[in-house]
């Protein structure tokens, strides 16, 4: 359930700042009126009286770039881009318009092209609080978490903060969480809301620190009781902590208050997978794909439940769906993995290949690919890319044991031992908390 915690809103600037000043422009009572228009729901004939100002005042950039803010209050981002451009036409630093364009691409899905502007205020400013949280916002969304966690951080020192305190660091918190940087994630957090909770709780957790996490998912449940979140996470909490009956009742308690929650389907098919029931797991699960069918980790347990059931074909369609829904590294190297133990290499090479074009650095394709060079006896590769995946991830217990047996065909058993070691401390230690990191913010 990537990204169901925190939803981030970016600051558009409507410059009324001119229109509210002690001298007014002249074509502030004109832009006034027509805003009022749009507003109304008379938009055709708000944005007429726009362009006729636009081409009454066609050098003033401040109006320029107010034409463009109404046009995107009313959804209309195309016509808005145009209105901006013509604005850093006549300034290309013009911060407003910088701003308002890089949130009108960000609203069109057009991230990448957005970020960059936003990038040229906070150098040329770099105490601008605005354009370093809307950078912020949408380096998250890219997955740039290293910028995210520092623009954030920027844009809470700035001198005019951009949005509330508790907002700006709990943006700060969620990037370093991605970061695996649990701990400075835990030091910007309380638990005075849902989301900070969540992802305090989660924080702690990955952190280590159990007990305090399975008391803060419990202050979550209290805060949040409707919500199936917390009772999902508290149950893996328990489960961590070897409190199997705690973590069923958690279950049952949250889906009778949120009946066939989905997320909660789902914590009902780990726990019977972690129970050796794999019948009612698959069954949880496929009722989970069933009330939410875009929902990838569901499809990714599921496929994995077939492929253990024997179900090789229904498998294979579980892993694909999973992948068309999200395209993450995580699911194609569960369809890779799937493939190996199914002989059909040439096909998992494919798919690995692809999907690390896509998400270079992947420590779960580098795992994947390790184990398809190890079915095919190119063992020396095989270690080469297993030890980049126990590096970048070394919380992965399916890697430590890959490159264990891959040390072991190699007559290294001195260093496959340490390898098994690391394997079980891994396996015990995050089995169940890992889920968080791919069900967090």
């Amino acid at each position: 359930m990537r990204g169901s915690w925190v939803c981030f809103s970016a600051v558009l600037v409507i410059l009324s700042a001119s229109v509210h000043a002690q001298t007014e422009p002249a074509w502030a009572p004109r832009y006034n009126a027509a805003l009022e228009d749009i507003r109304a729901g008379q938009a055709d004939k708000g944005v007429h009286e726009l362009e006729a100002l636009g081409a009454a005042f066609p050098k003033d950039a401040e109006l320029l770039t107010s034409i463009g803010a109404a046009l995107d209050m009313g959804s209309r981002h195309r016509q808005a881009d145009g209105w901006y451009a013509k604005a850093l036409a006549i300034n290309p630093g013009y911060e407003p318009a910088l701003n308002n364009l890089a949130l009108s691409l960000a609203s069109q899905g057009r991230l990448a092209e957005a970020l960059p502007l936003l990038e040229k205020v906070t150098r040329t400013d770099p105490h601008n609080g605005r354009a370093a949280y809307n950078l912020a916002v949408i380096a998250l969304r890219l997955k740039r978490y290293q910028e995210a966690a520092s623009e954030f951080e920027s844009a809470r020192h700035a001198p005019q903060a951009p949005a509330p305190d508790r907002t700006l660091a709990l943006g700060q918190a969620t990037a370093l969480f991605k970061l695996g940087r649990y701990a400075e994630a835990r030091g910007l957090l309380s638990c005075e809301d849902e989301p900070s909770c969540l992802l305090l709780g989660s924080s702690e957790a990955l952190g280590g620190d159990l007990p305090v996490a399975i008391s803060t998912f419990q202050q979550a449940v209290g805060l949040a009781p409707q919500s199936p979140d917390p009772y999902f996470r508290l149950a893996l909490a328990f489960l961590q902590g070897q409190r199997e009956s705690d973590a069923e009742a958690t279950l049952e308690t949250g889906l009778r208050v949120v009946p066939h929650s989905p997320l909660l389907l789902y914590g009902q098919a780990l726990l019977s997978v972690h129970q050796g029931d794999y019948g009612r797991a698959e069954t949880a699960a496929q009722e989970a794909v069933e009330r939410r069918p875009a929902w990838g980790d569901a499809w990714a347990v599921l496929a994995e439940l077939r492929a253990r059931r024997g179900k090789p074909d229904a498998a294979d369609e579980a892993f694909r769906r999973a992948l068309r829904l999200d395209g993450s590294a995580e699911h194609a190297a569960d369809y890779g993995e799937f493939l190996v133990r199914a002989g059909r290499l040439p096909e998992a090479q494919e798919v690995l290949e692809k999907a690390l074009t896509a998400h270079p650095g992947s420590a779960a394709l580098d795992r994947a690919l390790g184990k398809l060079y190890q079915s095919e006896g190119r063992l020396d590769r095989s270690e080469v890319l297993l030890r980049r995946a126990v590096r970048e991830d070394p919380g992965d217990a399916s890697a430590h044991y890959a490159l264990a047996m891959v040390l072991r065909r190699l007559h290294r058993d001195g260093e496959a031992k340490q390898e098994l070691v690391r394997f079980s401390a891994a396996k015990q230690k995050q089995e169940f908390v890992r889920v968080l990191e791919r069900t967090g913010p």
